[in-house]
């Protein structure tokens, strides 16, 4: 590992848009640490072994582009699919890779590996186990994060996209691409027992956010043949759906969606723009948030916790580099940053 930390850039790819006679920044002090900022992941092309991770620092008004590849003098692997922080590390889960990366989280200099996994998609950790989902397989994955080997397994009978644990429950979100069939229902694992049951949502269950109160947020983008798009809240400790409002979109709108915790609130992007669900309430806000006529292909969400700025993530035409636009917590846009292929997860600490 040798010259962490010299790759510092300026936001020279970064235009603000907030006043235009804002003065340039001084030059900040070194970055020693990856831990106080924002995390963007970038998944590159299919096939393209070109993943990437980019650290951004708000209040110093840099950026460090590459940092995992810069750090270890080698690439991440192939397709980025998501990251996940426990205990001073970060996990790497890289899909067609079929590995997850272990990584100190100040650092992200790389100590160790999950291999031999069939398109991961996720991890969660809870009490030193590792409960891993899968693209392909029906089986939830069971790794001791100590040796960082897969020493279990729990059928689920799906394959899995989004996975999380909370109160000796794993949830997960299962897309229906793929599998042939329309899928209506979330599904809950009962870690005492391996018994599984579900929670009836709509059609096609695409994405979720985790709010507060014990509540879950799930998207399901519809059908062409008249059912809408819609958000469910489900109570994660009945477990149950407390909530249905439905979207004026097409049916099948596909969409990414984020909680914000300072707002409590769901963002939810539409084809016009960026919509605010506000748990409680029979509707989305009658208005855009965000305008989205200057993003081609939205493809990350997320929401600081820190200051409520908003992150987008677009991917152009997913074979070139990717935008990061960066807007308020009430949609003035802020700046853009130019990331890596595929900017899909942003991680806030």
């Amino acid at each position: 590992m040798k010259n962490l930390f010299l790759f510092i850039a300026f936001f020279t790819g970064f235009i603000f848009l907030s006043s235009c006679e804002k003065e340039e920044p001084e030059q900040p002090d070194q970055i020693d640490s990856f831990e106080d900022g924002v995390i963007i992941s970038c998944e590159g092309a299919f096939g393209q072994g070109n993943a990437v991770v980019y650290f951004l620092d708000p209040a110093k008004q840099a950026y460090v582009p590459e940092i995992y590849r810069t750090v270890n003098q080698e690439p991440a692997g192939d397709v980025l699919q998501s990251i996940t922080f426990e205990n001073d590390n970060a996990y790497l889960v890289m899909n067609n890779s079929g590995q997850i990366i272990q990584a100190t989280e100040k650092t992200f200099e790389k100590t160790g590996s999950i291999e031999g996994l069939s398109a991961p998609t996720e991890i969660d950790i809870e009490d030193g186990q590792g409960y891993i989902g899968s693209l392909y397989s029906q089986h939830i994955l069971v790794a001791d994060m100590n040796s960082l080997q897969v020493n279990d397994s729990i059928f689920l009978g799906e394959q899995s996209n989004r996975i999380f644990e909370d109160d000796n429950r794993l949830w997960i979100l299962s897309q229906s691409d793929y599998q042939g069939r329309v899928k209506d229902h979330i599904y809950v694992i009962n870690l005492t027992d391996h018994s599984v049951d579900s929670v009836k949502v709509g059609s096609h269950p695409t994405d979720w956010a985790i709010g507060d109160n014990d509540e879950l947020y799930v998207y399901c983008r519809g059908n062409e043949t008249g059912e809408s798009p819609s958000i469910h809240a489900i109570n994660t400790e009945s477990p149950s759906t407390t909530q249905q409002v439905e979207l004026a979109a097409p049916g099948g709108f596909f969409t990414k969606i984020a909680y914000d915790e300072r707002e409590n609130r769901v963002l939810i992007p539409l084809e016009d723009g960026i919509y605010a669900y506000q748990p409680g309430d029979n509707s989305i806000s009658s208005t855009a948030l965000i305008n989205l006529d200057q993003i081609t292909a939205l493809y990350g969400l997320g929401v600081s916790p820190d200051d409520g700025d908003i992150y987008v993530g677009d991917a152009k035409d997913f074979n070139s580099a990717g935008v990061v636009a960066i807007y308020t917590s009430t949609g003035e846009a802020k700046g853009a940053l130019q990331v890596g292929i595929g900017p899909n997860n942003f991680y806030f600490d």
